[in-house]
């Protein structure tokens, strides 16, 4: 990159009107004159070049996420007045409550009434000096979120503005609106508007390398192990920590945040530092990194016991009375930040990650409730039983005299014995479940897209249920997180964030690129599969997972040519690069070859990953998986089984077992597919997310079984007798290889046309 110039700032931009005089819009220069002319003919105007494009777009995205400027508001006013009565209601009660009399410690013949209880005149806290202190800190908080809610504002109704006069759409419509229209509509108001001065035309790529600048950094710094996420301690083993605090502070460290600039390797939100990708001023920046990483540690540390205190303030408001009323919500499991992060895919926007982690809540839960000791689940009976039955005697006495209610820590009891038997019921299974862990652990796949290669065939064992318990924690065990955070966080950043320093400064160096008119983006992000492919899939090619350096290059577990997949199935519109479209393009055409060989007795990837999903559900969903595997010959969605022949199609999925015929059930929701004439996913009546949802499902099994297949060759269903001749076959194909670099699974390639050779190899 020496020698090429950048530039961060925009400069007048003139078009030519129709008398042929230059017409100028907006500047950013002060020197320069700004005419407004074109603001009064058409109000849109007011849009063109903005100056923060990724400020912009992740406002826009997350204005049609939180349902318009009202909710917006009247959400973020009852956030900060909550905040305010968290921190008075806790100096309400350090001080103006007289326990005294409120627990009856006083000896008194008269009934007391709540102005009895409270003290008068009170300072509310204010004159313990420790109180006082938390609170005054608490209440310069307020009044900083407080004018930041004012500023929010005049953004969300700037918002508002733009998606009325920019895009056509109105506050009521908007909640009918999926992201992808509204990002079609964007598109469209580029043209009229020029919002980007780089670019006539904007793609969505683009628009989600805006709004997701940082966070694919996240993740691919995630993927590649340089933010420390796992550790291990003595007694307690391995296990994964990620807290919202840690993650905050990393991201203060790391990426651009208002007067963060000190600190963060951005310069400003578009661009890295120039002398910090420099490799011979490496050390250098890495011993500032670590010393700017200590210096925020040490400030943490001074700072955590006011943090450990709102914490606790915060979670007991907040969860104590859901913990009241269902005292199995701390049983009960939820996605921690790790595996969010983890299993994010790179350019997937946060409601589209929220949409496949919902899918896999259920037969996640399923799956780790099916490893229910069976000695604890014995206990757990006898001490319900004990509980219910004391309970039940105790709700009967209350029946027939309320005055019951009057002895001394009987609510107490009661409210115990109700914890105590909610909590129980946790650890008992389900009478009629059948725990089929293998089966559950495919259908997780397909949702969650990612898998050690590791796990297959072992989801019975005790270890795969520890490792993905970390990524589905209990929620009791994510509010203990959140508790600690502020004590642990100090210690994370000082001995492991900061050893890691070095590998940081290199990863920016590496993996981050400069795009005209984006800036400094992560080159993951870019969805590269020649320079950042993981070998999981075909394209031809030179195998070079040996080689350290493209291994280094590499995104762990496949996820570029997932992330790929994903998006072009999320964004239909989007025509991808040269290399990424052969990529795409070759998955089809080998998940066609597997499909004409499904008429043989031989497994092949397709098969093993189709009826390994059928296989882990009861009942088929025979739509929304028909519409996915179906596919049309050059579909819109332009996924892996779009050129599939849907003959045989038909053919795999009526048949689970033996020989796959191509005789379909008659009257099947497939065979009126496959003479229907349109196979779009609406002329089917199903919703094009689910469509897609479905496609990108069978792809990651597919692509994972790819995956499998190439770290342990299984040769025997190509037709040759090395992986060297099918290698030579796949070269000779009409698919090309891309120079020095190799994604394909050696095994998929055109069968023989003898059936000779077949005869043979079977014998």
């Amino acid at each position: 990159m020496a020698g090429r110039e950048y530039v961060t700032g925009y400069q007048p931009y003139q078009t030519d009107s129709e008398d042929g005089a230059p017409s100028q819009f907006y500047v950013e220069d002060e020197e320069a004159p700004v005419f407004v002319r074109q603001r009064e003919q058409n109000p849109a105007a007011r849009w063109h070049h903005i100056e923060n494009l990724d400020d912009f777009f992740s406002r826009l995205y997350t204005y049609h996420q939180r349902h318009g400027f009202f909710c917006m508001a009247i959400e973020d006013a009852c956030q900060l007045i909550q905040f305010l009565i968290i921190v008075l209601f806790a100096g309400f009660l350090t001080e103006c409550v007289d326990y005294g009399i409120l627990f009856a410690t006083e000896e008194s013949g008269t009934k007391h009434s709540f102005a009895d209880v409270i003290i008068t005149p009170c300072s509310c806290g204010f004159s313990i000096p420790t109180v006082a202190i938390c609170i005054l800190i608490a209440l310069a908080f307020f009044l900083t979120r407080a004018l930041l809610y004012a500023y929010n504002l005049t953004k969300y109704w700037e918002m508002r503005q733009f998606y009325r006069h920019a895009m056509n759409i109105d506050p009521d419509e908007l909640d009918n609106k999926t992201w992808s229209e509204v990002q079609s509509k964007l598109i469209e108001a580029q043209r009229n508007v020029q919002m980007c001065i780089y670019n006539n035309e904007l793609t969505p790529l683009d628009i989600h390398h805006r709004i997701l600048r940082y966070k694919n950094f996240f993740i691919a710094m995630i993927n590649k192990s340089v933010i420390p996420v796992k550790f291990s301690l003595p007694f307690i083993g391995r296990f994964t920590y990620l807290s919202n605090g840690l993650k905050t502070t990393i991201e203060w460290l790391l990426f651009w945040r208002p007067f963060s600039q000190n600190i963060s390797p951005f310069k400003d939100p578009y661009f890295i530092k120039e002398d910090f990708k420099s490799i011979h001023r490496r050390v250098y920046f890495s011993d500032e990194l670590s010393r700017k990483i200590l210096i925020v540690a040490l400030l943490s540390l001074i700072f955590s016991p006011v943090i450990f205190l709102w914490q606790i303030l915060y979670l007991f408001f907040v969860y104590g009375s859901i913990v009241k009323n269902e005292p199995g919500f701390l049983g009960s499991r939820k996605w921690s930040l790790y595996a969010r992060a983890h299993l994010r895919h790179f350019n997937e926007l946060d409601h589209e990650l929220n949409a496949r982690l919902c899918r896999a809540y259920q037969v996640s839960n399923d799956y780790l409730s099916g490893f229910m000791s069976p000695l604890i689940a014995v206990l757990a009976k006898f001490v319900s039983f004990v509980a219910g039955a004391v309970l039940v005697v105790l709700i009967c006495f209350t029946v027939y005299d309320e005055d019951t209610l009057q002895i001394e820590h009987m609510l107490t009891v009661i409210t115990a014995c109700g914890v105590v038997l909610s909590t129980c019921r946790i650890f008992i299974p389900p009478e009629n479940m059948v725990f089929v862990p293998e089966a559950k652990m495919i259908e997780i796949l397909a949702h969650t897209h990612y898998q050690p290669i590791e796990w297959k065939d072992k989801a019975h064992t005790s270890q795969v249920r520890e490792e993905f318990g970390q990524l589905f924690e209990f929620k009791a065990v994510f509010l203990l997180h959140e508790l600690l955070s502020p004590l642990i966080t100090p210690f994370i950043l000082i001995f492991k964030l900061r050893p890691k320093s070095m590998e940081i400064v290199d990863f920016y160096r590496n993996f981050s690129v400069d795009v005209a008119g984006l800036g400094d983006i992560c080159s993951f992000a870019q969805l590269d599969i020649r320079k950042h492919g993981n070998n999981m899939g075909e394209t031809g090619g030179e195998d070079v997972s040996d080689d350290s350096v493209e291994t280094y290059m590499q995104a762990e577990g496949g996820k570029v040519e997932l992330s790929l997949m994903n998006f072009s199935l999320n964004n239909p519109t989007w025509a991808p690069p040269e290399q990424s479209a052969r990529y795409l393009q070759s998955i089809r055409e080998s998940a066609a070859r597997d499909c004409r060989q499904t008429t043989t007795a031989r497994a092949n990837p397709l098969t093993d990953s189709v009826l390994g999903w059928a296989s882990s559900r009861r009942v088929m969903d025979t739509s929304a998986m028909g519409a996915s595997l179906a596919g049309v010959p050059g579909s819109r969605s332009g996924g892996m089984y779009g050129s599939i022949s849907n003959k045989v199609l038909r053919g795999t999925l009526t048949q689970q077992t033996g020989p796959l015929s191509d005789q379909p059930i008659p009257g099947g929701i497939i065979d009126a597919m496959a003479h229907s004439n349109s196979y779009e996913g609406f002329t089917l009546g199903i919703p094009s997310s689910e469509y897609n949802s479905s496609e990108m499902s069978l792809s990651a099994l597919y692509m994972h079984e790819l995956r499998r297949r190439k770290q342990r060759p299984h040769v025997g269903h190509t037709g040759y007798e090395d992986l060297g001749q099918a290698r030579e076959v796949l070269t000779d194909s009409e698919l090309q290889p891309v120079p020095q670099f190799h994604t394909i699974d050696e095994e998929l390639h055109e069968p023989p046309s003898s059936s000779s050779s077949y005869t043979n190899q079977q014998s």
